[in-house]
Parts: C-alpha cells; sequence; structure tokens
C-alpha cells in the first residue's frame, strides 16, 4: 500500500480554547474533577525512562486541561480514569506505561477504518478541517519545567479527542 499524502499544513491551526493547568504536586485534585466529568479523553507524552510516561493529559468537558508530571504517583488518577470509560487515540503504548488496571478506553483511532492506524494529525485534518502541529510530538518531555508550547502542545492531544468524537456522533 501507498504511502498518505502528507496532511495539508495550510489548514486552518487546531488550537486549545484555554490554558492547560500543569500538575507537579497532588493529582488528587484532578482523580476528583475526573470522577465528576461527563466526558474525559487522556494521552501520554513518553519519557526517555523505558517504560514511564513524562506526562498524562487530561481534557474534560468542561473544557478543562490538566497535563500531570509523569514523575507523580499517578495511581490515583489512573484509578478514577480507568473506573470509567475515557476517550484515547492509539492508546497502546500508553496503556503499558501507565500502572496496569482494567481499562475501558473508546479508542477512536479504531473508528477511522479509511486507513491502517492513522495519525491523529491525519484524522483531525479529514474530520474537523484543522493542522495539528507535530513538531514538538519528539521533544524533550523529561525536562522541567516544560515549555509553555509543550503543555500547549500535549494539552491539545487530549483536549482535540473531546471534539473528535463530538464529529463523528454527528
Amino acid at each position: 500500500t501507498p504511502a498518505a499524502p502528507p496532511v495539508d499544513a495550510t489548514l486552518p491551526p487546531c488550537a486549545l480554547s484555554g490554558e492547560p493547568t500543569w500538575v507537579d504536586d497532588d493529582v488528587g485534585a484532578v482523580a476528583a474533577a475526573v470522577v465528576t466529568a461527563k466526558r474525559v479523553a487522556f494521552d501520554c507524552e513518553f519519557s526517555a525512562v523505558p517504560d514511564r510516561v513524562a506526562t498524562i493529559q487530561v481534557a474534560l468537558d468542561d473544557g478543562r486541561v490538566f497535563v500531570v508530571d509523569g514523575t507523580l504517583n499517578l495511581d490515583p488518577l489512573v484509578d478514577a480514569l480507568s473506573a470509567r470509560r475515557v476517550l484515547g487515540y492509539g492508546v497502546g503504548e500508553d496503556l503499558k506505561r501507565l500502572p496496569r488496571r482494567d481499562w475501558s478506553v473508546d479508542d477512536l483511532q479504531r473508528r477511522f477504518p479509511r486507513h491502517k492506524a492513522p495519525s491523529l494529525q491525519r484524522v483531525v485534518a479529514e474530520v474537523l478541517g484543522e493542522y495539528v502541529d507535530k513538531a514538538l510530538q519528539r521533544s524533550d518531555w523529561d525536562s522541567r519545567p516544560l515549555s509553555s508550547e509543550q503543555l500547549r502542545y500535549a494539552a491539545l492531544d487530549a483536549a482535540v479527542l473531546l471534539r473528535l468524537e463530538a464529529a463523528f456522533a454527528t
């Protein structure tokens, strides 16, 4: 099969509606917010350390997006996420790196059968008509503090999943 053509970078940029919240202390407040939210999406950025996440991003249907430091004790947050249905995208590697739980993930990548394992960038372009810049995907996610650009990039990967799910529903 030939490679998919590149995504049109001239599309309008996909952007966050607000600023993400960096969490580098207690994940309890994020876990509590997950429990009460109607819809939740998550994504991870990977550490250079094998089998570890550098961040876990959590987007809620009320517009809040949290970027959580992966060096924290993530158990309370993972417990809250895995106790409910959550949205993800190509989550196989994410779940391998997070504490083991019995997850109920709606992997939106599986809803897009036109391509085998399509990139999030491609799906956002085709479904929402917007461009997701992936230039920071392989940046140094272990360095602290993260740049504001890294925080927005990471948060967008989770937040856009809520918009994709809504678009799939129409």
